[in-house]
């Protein structure tokens, strides 16, 4: 039915549903801020806790779909294009105050860099999970849809134990109050995000028909990122506002949570996604590796000094993306 819009349309409809997950992103970002200090969960575990699966409500909403159809190469490439996509918002986000020094040195914290080798060690599994794929099979699971959120949950109670030694604002649940309408702002923005995930889901599919592009290439770049669009959105009001750590893991949070999201493309399409990995999903999940490696080390040597007015971690990702989409395309 959306295939019969014309292209105009279909374009009209894909910004609008862009547009919505935009306006999501702020009303995200503060409620989560407020009910990170009240539960003392700081700033790092309430984004990657809180803020992180909110925004990735967008690839929940087109794997779950794309998987119920059968089109694994979509979920797939939308996934593991997603973390690289997402690590671009970072160098956009090192522009929110430029006056300071980069953003990774403002917001370096252990519990970050905890983040970083947890989502090396999920995409890992990634590239190991064609080859895992034939063990440990239970229904429609293979040993990696286990081994994923398993890995997650891990890596969660690892950042809880760092959380009271990482330092920085109070983290007593008494620190901030919260109203009623405080979950209903956070409700809303929530389902409006997944509202307009769906939707960036739709119109894209039946442009990336209309002009031949195939699902995977598709899934890694357009689509990676209209729906990294929340990550910017909430990681610039939280920039913006000096809440650092939150801006970063809200974006490392959210590439942990990708991978985990295969085992619910599984779920939906019967059969363990990471048979259906080919090598192009396997080069997106290295180009993810050594793009979040990069950040780690900034977030240990912590730059002071801008290069073309950005961290140098940030050139080098962009270095890094532009040649990897070069390859890709």
């Amino acid at each position: 039915m959306m295939r019969d819009l014309s292209t105009p349309l279909l374009f009209v409809a894909f910004f609008a549903a862009a547009a919505i997950v935009w306006k999501a992103g702020k009303p995200l970002a503060d409620t989560t801020e407020t009910l990170s200090r009240h539960y003392g969960l700081g700033e790092a575990l309430g984004g990657m806790l809180i803020l992180a699966i909110v925004t990735d409500l967008p690839e929940l909403a087109i794997v779950a779909s794309a998987a119920l159809r059968g089109d694994l190469s979509l979920a797939v490439g939308n996934l593991l294009g997603g973390t690289a996509a997402q690590m671009i918002v970072l160098v956009a986000l090192d522009r929110a105050r430029p006056e300071l020094p980069p953003l990774a040195t403002r917001a370096a914290s252990p519990t970050l860099i905890v983040e970083c080798l947890l989502v090396i060690a999920l995409l890992g599994l990634v590239v190991a999970g064609p080859t895992l794929a034939g063990f440990g099979n239970l229904g429609p699971l293979a040993l990696p849809d286990f081994l994923a959120p398993a890995l997650w949950i891990g890596g969660l109670l690892w950042i809880g134990r760092l959380r009271p030694a990482a330092g920085g604002r109070s983290t007593t649940r008494q620190s901030v109050s919260i109203s009623r309408g405080t979950f209903a702002v956070f409700g809303l923005a929530a389902l409006a995000t997944f509202a307009g995930g769906v939707g960036l889901e739709v119109f894209g599919e039946a442009l990336a028909a209309r002009f031949d592009i195939g699902g995977v290439v598709f899934g890694a770049t357009v689509l990676a990122a209209a729906t990294s669009l929340p990550e910017l959105s909430t990681g610039w009001a939280s920039a913006k506002a000096g809440e650092n750590e939150l801006a970063v893991s809200d974006i490392l949070g959210g590439n942990a949570v990708l991978p985990v999201l295969l085992t619910v493309a599984s779920l939906c399409a019967g059969a363990s996604a990471y048979a259906a990995i080919d090598g192009t999903s396997l080069y997106l999940s290295a180009i993810g590796i050594v793009m979040t490696a990069i950040y780690a080390a900034a977030l240990i040597l912590r730059p002071k000094r801008r290069v073309l007015g950005l961290g140098p971690e940030c050139v080098l990702l962009l270095a890094v993306y532009a040649v990897a989409l070069i390859c890709l395309t």
